[in-house]
């Protein structure tokens, strides 16, 4: 076992299901295992031979309308591709049986334990059936030029391109963990049974063929979707009720890891990719790349940061670059402070984003007239409008003893003694000066007036009298 895959088993390890409906005495009983012999061996001599369900609505379909029930609601069933749930009573007008590993790919007549094995069917809405087809199992490729999410408006969390399909994620574990039993129960040691096979190479997979794919894609959906109680209760239910036998997998997941390693796969290197800000660490990324290969890496984008440099396996201040993975590699995206200004309020990236949560494009976040950065620098919240405040203020501007351009109709606004005459788009401040020697008799000294040139924006102004 190469330092790899030991690895990798040890990640797998850590999503094994310790207690599930069938007791640990049940299971050590079910799986009497030969440890001289290869897992894979043993595993499918022990789950071969089950009883055949027909391929029948008193058969398989009334099976389904049980092992796929909505939980509290019986008497109906949850779509695996929409995730939505429908009356098992709609069954053939509304969904379907679809089969995980398609038929056309070596599961041979309805008669066969291949095609009507439970462990491989699951209900379907009829539309998102027909768009699967038998597309294999992958990443769907957005630059594929059939490519279309969802894959059908009937699973919106479905993808496909032009040869495969890829299901919503909180199901991709549960797909992987059928199509590994498939591949293990199905040897070709009897007759009439096929000899079905798992492959990462695409031109083996043809119709009439076993082939079937993509197995990469399909180890890292494991991973990344551990098993979850609905899948363990179906397993149960299977073996108690129906066939008479267990998917591995299900209750043992890190057997993955060690079926495949047995098979030759291609030696696999884990990279583990962190994100380090303020420098505190989180993953942001765990890959499983062939051995050899070069797999190219991309620091990502974090609001309110800027990347600085690479630390670990690579280094440099690259943001994009190709790291060989010859053996297991950790990396580290080390990241700074963004201090740039797009939007000049006064206020940098990350004071925006992670300090006041505003928008760090925008001038002014609210659209209340007033910048963030003013409204920042005044001790004041920048995510709340104030332009109520300002509608109560211009609708009664003499009150609050302001003015504004709509105040001013057609000749001028008196504040007091002073007058504010509207000229086009300008104002003019006139104001006259008096003297008295008794406070009671005035006479004019003198006569001033100023131009104030409207600027754009919101502005205020005010005759202040006296230092």
């Amino acid at each position: 076992m190469n330092s790899s895959c030991s690895i990798w088993l040890c990640l797998l390890l850590s999503f094994a299901v310790t207690a599930t409906a069938a007791d640990q005495e049940t299971l050590d009983n079910y799986y009497e295992i030969d440890t001289e012999k290869p897992l894979r061996d043993e595993l499918h001599r022990i789950i071969d031979d089950h009883t055949i369900i027909p391929y029948t609505k008193v058969g398989t379909v009334d099976a389904m309308k049980v092992l796929d029930a909505t939980p509290g609601e019986v008497d109906k069933v949850i779509l695996i591709y929409s995730r939505r749930k429908e009356y098992a009573s709609g069954y053939s007008e509304i969904w379907n049986r679809e089969h995980l590993w398609p038929n056309s790919y070596g599961l041979g007549t309805s008669s066969r334990a291949s095609y009507t094995d439970l462990h491989n069917l699951r209900p379907a809405d009829w539309n998102v059936n027909s768009s699967r087809g038998n597309k294999f199992f992958d990443n769907s490729d957005s630059s594929d030029a059939n490519y279309a999410k969802p894959a059908n408006e009937e699973a919106p969390e479905t993808s496909r391109d032009t040869d495969s399909w890829e299901p919503p994620d909180e199901i991709k574990g549960n797909v992987a963990r059928a199509v590994f039993y498939m591949d293990v129960r199905y040897s070709g040691d009897v007759e009439k049974e096929p000899d079905l096979i798992i492959t990462n190479d695409l031109s083996l997979v043809a119709i009439n063929s076993p082939y079937f794919a993509k197995l990469r894609t399909l180890l890292q959906w494991h991973v990344d979707d551990p098993v979850d109680d609905a899948e363990i209760l179906r397993n149960d239910l299977i073996h108690t009720e129906y066939q008479g036998n267990r998917n591995p997998f299900v209750d043992y997941p890190e057997w993955v890891a060690t079926i495949y390693e047995e098979d030759g796969l291609p030696g696999t290197s884990e990279l583990i990719v962190y994100n380090e800000t303020e420098g505190a660490r989180s993953i942001a990324s765990i890959r499983y790349i062939t051995t050899g290969g070069n797999e190219p890496v991309k620091a990502d984008t974090i609001a309110g940061y800027t990347f600085k440099q690479w630390s670990g396996d690579i280094t440099g201040e690259e943001a994009e670059q190709t790291l060989e993975m010859d053996t297991d590699k950790t990396i580290t995206a080390i990241y700074d402070h963004d201090t740039s200004d797009n939007d000049k309020d006064g206020l940098t990236a990350y004071e925006e984003v992670l300090t006041h949560k505003t928008d760090p494009e925008k001038e002014d976040t609210t659209g209340d007239g007033f910048p963030d950065g003013e409204l920042a620098g005044k001790g004041m919240d920048p995510t709340i409008s104030y332009a109520p405040v300002m509608e109560i203020i211009k609708a009664n501007p003499a009150i609050h003893d302001l003015f504004n351009a709509d105040s001013i109709q057609d000749t001028h606004f008196r504040l007091g003694g002073v007058i504010i005459e509207k000229v086009g788009d300008s104002f003019q401040l006139n104001f006259t000066i008096e003297k008295s020697t008794d406070l009671k008799v005035w006479t004019e000294h003198e006569k001033h007036s100023v131009k104030m040139d409207a600027e754009t924006g919101m502005q205020f102004l005010r005759v202040r009298v006296g230092k």
